[in-house]
């Protein structure tokens, strides 16, 4: 089990913070964009996140390193996308195997 980081995330690898909760609309698009993810307007993405049905940021020193999203019609088909991690940090460990 993840130990707690005091401020709601739980500490996951190598100071990595898992927090519950989709990123914000730009984050979102910032990270896509870092991974090489296609990205859109910043509408689409705000319409995005708010119809999210679970979400998570990981941050490393306060930052905003990685992102996922889950969606779906809330009974039976859901994805997990927009995972993207910031190229600095790609297999180092922020999500541990």
């Amino acid at each position: 089990m993840a130990a707690a980081d005091g401020d709601g995330g739980a500490v996951v690898s190598s100071g990595y913070v898992l927090h519950d909760g989709p990123p914000d609309p730009e984050t979102l698009l910032r990270l896509r964009g870092a991974a090489g993810l296609k990205t859109y307007p910043i509408e689409q993405a705000r319409q995005g996140v708010a119809n999210s049905l679970f979400g998570v940021t990981v941050k490393q020193d306060g930052d905003v390193v990685g992102i996922g999203r889950v969606i779906g019609d809330g009974g039976y088909f859901y994805t997990v996308t927009d995972i993207a991690v910031q190229p600095a940090h790609q297999g180092k460990g922020v999500v541990p195997g």
